[in-house]
Protein backbone atom coordinates (compact mmCIF):
# COMPACT_ATOMS: atom_id res chain seq x y z
CA UNK A 1 0.00 0.00 0.00
CA UNK A 2 0.98 3.48 -0.46
CA UNK A 3 3.10 4.64 2.57
CA UNK A 4 0.65 7.95 2.88
CA UNK A 5 -2.19 4.90 3.93
CA UNK A 6 -0.29 3.31 6.76
CA UNK A 7 -1.41 4.53 10.22
CA UNK A 8 0.97 7.06 12.13
CA UNK A 9 0.19 8.72 15.26
CA UNK A 10 -1.16 11.76 13.47
CA UNK A 11 -4.08 9.37 11.81
CA UNK A 12 -7.63 9.81 12.70
CA UNK A 13 -9.36 7.32 14.83
CA UNK A 14 -12.90 6.39 14.50
CA UNK A 15 -14.24 8.23 17.21
CA UNK A 16 -12.38 11.77 16.27
CA UNK A 17 -13.75 11.40 12.57
CA UNK A 18 -17.34 11.28 14.43
CA UNK A 19 -16.85 13.93 16.81
CA UNK A 20 -15.48 15.97 13.73
CA UNK A 21 -18.08 15.82 11.16
CA UNK A 22 -21.03 15.62 14.21
CA UNK A 23 -19.65 19.00 14.83
CA UNK A 24 -19.60 20.08 11.63
CA UNK A 25 -23.07 19.74 11.29
CA UNK A 26 -23.83 21.96 13.76
CA UNK A 27 -22.72 25.01 12.00
CA UNK A 28 -22.86 25.88 8.52
CA UNK A 29 -21.52 23.20 6.53
CA UNK A 30 -21.29 22.40 3.06
CA UNK A 31 -21.80 18.70 2.16
CA UNK A 32 -19.18 18.47 -0.76
CA UNK A 33 -16.87 19.51 2.08
CA UNK A 34 -18.08 17.54 4.72
CA UNK A 35 -18.01 14.26 2.17
CA UNK A 36 -14.76 15.05 0.78
CA UNK A 37 -12.85 15.36 4.65
CA UNK A 38 -15.06 11.69 5.27
CA UNK A 39 -13.21 10.17 1.90
CA UNK A 40 -9.46 11.53 3.69
CA UNK A 41 -10.31 9.97 6.96
CA UNK A 42 -11.48 6.60 4.96
CA UNK A 43 -8.42 6.23 3.34
CA UNK A 44 -6.86 6.54 6.94
CA UNK A 45 -9.24 4.84 8.62
CA UNK A 46 -9.11 1.78 6.71
CA UNK A 47 -5.95 1.62 5.36
CA UNK A 48 -7.21 1.91 1.92
CA UNK A 49 -6.07 2.92 -1.89
CA UNK A 50 -9.59 4.70 -3.05
CA UNK A 51 -12.53 5.66 -1.55
CA UNK A 52 -15.44 7.39 -3.43
CA UNK A 53 -18.96 8.44 -2.11
CA UNK A 54 -21.92 8.18 -4.39
CA UNK A 55 -25.57 9.57 -3.86
CA UNK A 56 -28.69 9.23 -5.93
CA UNK A 57 -31.20 12.11 -7.16
CA UNK A 58 -35.15 12.29 -7.36
CA UNK A 59 -35.07 10.18 -10.26
CA UNK A 60 -32.45 7.19 -8.98
CA UNK A 61 -29.98 7.84 -10.67
CA UNK A 62 -26.54 7.88 -8.76
CA UNK A 63 -23.99 10.82 -9.03
CA UNK A 64 -20.43 10.60 -7.84
CA UNK A 65 -19.81 13.16 -5.12
CA UNK A 66 -16.34 12.75 -3.62
CA UNK A 67 -13.49 10.57 -4.59
CA UNK A 68 -10.05 10.12 -3.05
CA UNK A 69 -8.53 11.22 -6.96
CA UNK A 70 -9.45 11.55 -10.14
CA UNK A 71 -8.50 7.70 -10.69
CA UNK A 72 -11.40 6.66 -8.55
CA UNK A 73 -13.57 9.18 -9.53
CA UNK A 74 -13.98 7.74 -13.07
CA UNK A 75 -13.50 4.75 -12.22
CA UNK A 76 -17.07 5.11 -10.03
CA UNK A 77 -18.73 6.90 -13.02
CA UNK A 78 -17.66 3.78 -15.19
CA UNK A 79 -18.97 2.17 -12.01
CA UNK A 80 -22.22 3.75 -12.91
CA UNK A 81 -22.51 3.65 -16.73
CA UNK A 82 -22.20 -0.19 -16.78
CA UNK A 83 -24.76 -0.44 -14.10
CA UNK A 84 -22.50 -2.72 -11.86
CA UNK A 85 -19.75 -3.17 -8.85
CA UNK A 86 -20.13 -2.99 -5.35
CA UNK A 87 -21.15 0.05 -4.95
CA UNK A 88 -24.43 -0.64 -7.13
CA UNK A 89 -25.00 -3.68 -5.64
CA UNK A 90 -24.80 -1.94 -1.97
CA UNK A 91 -27.18 0.66 -3.07
CA UNK A 92 -29.63 -1.80 -5.10
CA UNK A 93 -29.55 -4.03 -1.56
CA UNK A 94 -29.04 -1.59 1.01
CA UNK A 95 -26.62 -4.07 2.26
CA UNK A 96 -22.91 -3.67 2.46
CA UNK A 97 -20.85 -5.79 0.17
CA UNK A 98 -17.19 -7.53 -0.46
CA UNK A 99 -15.10 -8.95 -2.43
CA UNK A 100 -12.21 -10.48 -1.17
CA UNK A 101 -10.10 -11.17 -4.49
CA UNK A 102 -11.05 -9.37 -7.62
CA UNK A 103 -9.09 -10.92 -9.89
CA UNK A 104 -11.34 -14.46 -8.86
CA UNK A 105 -14.79 -12.74 -8.24
CA UNK A 106 -17.23 -13.65 -11.32
CA UNK A 107 -19.39 -10.75 -10.70
CA UNK A 108 -19.39 -7.41 -12.03
CA UNK A 109 -17.28 -8.40 -14.99
CA UNK A 110 -17.23 -5.15 -16.85
CA UNK A 111 -16.30 -3.19 -13.25
CA UNK A 112 -13.82 -5.76 -12.15
CA UNK A 113 -11.79 -5.49 -15.23
CA UNK A 114 -11.43 -1.79 -14.68
CA UNK A 115 -10.51 -2.07 -11.38
CA UNK A 116 -7.69 -4.44 -12.02
CA UNK A 117 -6.33 -2.70 -14.59
CA UNK A 118 -6.26 0.05 -11.85
CA UNK A 119 -3.94 -2.56 -9.78
CA UNK A 120 -7.03 -3.09 -7.25
CA UNK A 121 -7.42 -6.37 -5.73
CA UNK A 122 -10.53 -5.79 -2.75
CA UNK A 123 -13.70 -4.01 -2.50
CA UNK A 124 -16.71 -3.13 -0.50
CA UNK A 125 -19.33 -0.95 -0.98
CA UNK A 126 -21.74 -0.16 2.23
CA UNK A 127 -25.05 1.29 2.11
CA UNK A 128 -26.08 5.14 2.43
CA UNK A 129 -29.37 4.22 4.60
CA UNK A 130 -31.98 6.92 5.65
CA UNK A 131 -34.68 4.85 7.43
CA UNK A 132 -35.93 2.41 4.66
CA UNK A 133 -34.53 3.95 1.96
CA UNK A 134 -30.95 3.95 0.24
CA UNK A 135 -29.65 7.54 -0.82
CA UNK A 136 -26.37 6.18 -1.65
CA UNK A 137 -23.25 4.48 -1.22
CA UNK A 138 -19.80 4.54 0.48
CA UNK A 139 -17.06 2.50 -2.28
CA UNK A 140 -13.96 1.58 -0.63
CA UNK A 141 -11.04 0.00 -2.81
CA UNK A 142 -7.83 -1.34 -1.68
CA UNK A 143 -4.62 -2.92 -3.88
CA UNK A 144 -3.94 -5.86 -1.96
CA UNK A 145 -6.57 -9.09 -1.63
CA UNK A 146 -8.36 -9.88 1.89
CA UNK A 147 -8.49 -6.12 2.66
CA UNK A 148 -11.57 -5.99 3.51
CA UNK A 149 -11.25 -7.23 7.26
CA UNK A 150 -14.43 -6.83 9.98
CA UNK A 151 -12.84 -3.88 11.61
CA UNK A 152 -12.57 -2.48 8.29
CA UNK A 153 -16.80 -3.50 7.43
CA UNK A 154 -17.74 -2.02 10.87
CA UNK A 155 -15.77 1.46 10.25
CA UNK A 156 -17.02 1.42 6.56
CA UNK A 157 -20.62 1.28 7.40
CA UNK A 158 -20.02 3.82 10.54
CA UNK A 159 -18.77 6.01 7.81
CA UNK A 160 -21.74 5.61 5.09
CA UNK A 161 -24.27 6.45 8.46
CA UNK A 162 -22.49 9.18 8.71
CA UNK A 163 -22.34 10.53 5.26
CA UNK A 164 -26.18 9.81 5.12
CA UNK A 165 -26.66 11.66 8.34
CA UNK A 166 -24.28 14.89 6.71
CA UNK A 167 -27.54 14.88 4.08
CA UNK A 168 -30.26 15.02 6.50
CA UNK A 169 -28.53 16.94 9.76
CA UNK A 170 -31.08 19.68 8.81
CA UNK A 171 -33.96 17.86 7.94
CA UNK A 172 -36.99 16.42 9.80
CA UNK A 173 -38.83 13.07 8.97
CA UNK A 174 -41.24 14.86 7.11
CA UNK A 175 -39.05 16.59 5.51
CA UNK A 176 -38.36 14.82 1.81
CA UNK A 177 -38.63 17.76 0.21
CA UNK A 178 -35.88 19.19 1.69
CA UNK A 179 -33.58 15.96 1.58
CA UNK A 180 -33.99 16.06 -2.24
CA UNK A 181 -32.94 20.12 -2.54
CA UNK A 182 -30.34 19.08 -0.43
CA UNK A 183 -29.46 16.27 -3.06
CA UNK A 184 -29.93 18.26 -5.70
CA UNK A 185 -28.01 21.23 -4.19
CA UNK A 186 -24.80 18.64 -3.94
CA UNK A 187 -25.04 17.37 -7.31
CA UNK A 188 -24.76 20.86 -8.65
CA UNK A 189 -22.13 21.75 -6.58
CA UNK A 190 -19.65 18.74 -7.36
CA UNK A 191 -20.53 19.76 -11.49
CA UNK A 192 -19.56 23.46 -10.47
CA UNK A 193 -16.21 21.72 -8.59
CA UNK A 194 -15.60 19.75 -11.63
CA UNK A 195 -15.77 22.59 -13.98
CA UNK A 196 -13.56 24.61 -11.96
CA UNK A 197 -10.72 21.95 -11.48
CA UNK A 198 -11.05 21.69 -15.08
CA UNK A 199 -10.23 25.36 -15.59
CA UNK A 200 -7.55 25.53 -12.89
CA UNK A 201 -6.01 22.24 -14.77
CA UNK A 202 -5.78 24.30 -18.10
CA UNK A 203 -4.49 27.92 -16.33
CA UNK A 204 -1.63 25.91 -14.37
CA UNK A 205 -0.81 23.07 -17.20
CA UNK A 206 -1.38 20.30 -14.58
CA UNK A 207 -3.89 17.05 -14.03
CA UNK A 208 -7.07 17.16 -11.83
CA UNK A 209 -5.89 15.68 -8.78
CA UNK A 210 -3.62 18.49 -8.54
CA UNK A 211 -5.92 21.15 -9.70
CA UNK A 212 -8.58 19.45 -7.10
CA UNK A 213 -5.70 19.69 -4.61
CA UNK A 214 -5.18 23.33 -4.90
CA UNK A 215 -8.73 24.14 -4.40
CA UNK A 216 -9.01 22.37 -1.34
CA UNK A 217 -5.76 23.31 0.00
CA UNK A 218 -6.75 27.20 -0.98
CA UNK A 219 -10.23 26.42 1.01
CA UNK A 220 -8.68 25.17 4.39
CA UNK A 221 -5.95 28.00 4.46
CA UNK A 222 -9.17 30.64 3.98
CA UNK A 223 -11.94 29.00 6.21
CA UNK A 224 -14.31 28.74 2.65
CA UNK A 225 -16.10 25.94 1.72
CA UNK A 226 -15.05 24.43 -1.43
CA UNK A 227 -17.94 25.23 -3.37
CA UNK A 228 -17.47 28.82 -3.04
CA UNK A 229 -13.79 28.88 -3.86
CA UNK A 230 -15.30 26.93 -6.83
CA UNK A 231 -17.55 29.55 -8.15
CA UNK A 232 -14.70 32.13 -7.93
CA UNK A 233 -12.27 29.96 -9.79
CA UNK A 234 -15.34 29.97 -12.57
CA UNK A 235 -15.98 33.79 -12.40
CA UNK A 236 -12.24 34.13 -12.66
CA UNK A 237 -12.37 36.32 -9.43
CA UNK A 238 -9.18 33.32 -8.35
CA UNK A 239 -7.01 32.33 -10.71
CA UNK A 240 -4.18 28.96 -9.75
CA UNK A 241 -1.41 31.76 -9.04
CA UNK A 242 -3.54 33.11 -6.49
CA UNK A 243 -4.56 29.71 -5.17
CA UNK A 244 -1.67 28.81 -4.85
CA UNK A 245 0.33 31.93 -2.85
CA UNK A 246 -2.56 32.08 -0.35
CA UNK A 247 -2.64 28.37 0.58
CA UNK A 248 1.34 28.52 1.22
CA UNK A 249 0.44 31.87 3.13
CA UNK A 250 0.41 32.32 7.43
CA UNK A 251 -2.60 31.86 8.40
CA UNK A 252 -4.14 34.43 10.17
CA UNK A 253 -4.90 34.25 13.60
Amino acid sequence: MNEANNHSPASPSLASTVIEAMEAMVQDFDYVDLASSLVSSAIDLLEADAVGVMISDTTQLLHVVAASDEDMRTLEIFEIQADEGPCLDSWYSGRLVTSDDLANDDRWDTFRRRALDLGFHSALGAPMRLRDHNIGALNVLWKEPNSATHRAIQAAQALADLAALGLTSRAVPSEATFLAEQIQRTINARVTIEQAKGMLAEQDNSDMNSAYNLMRDYSRASNSHLIDTAERVIRRELTASDLRQAAHSPRRQ
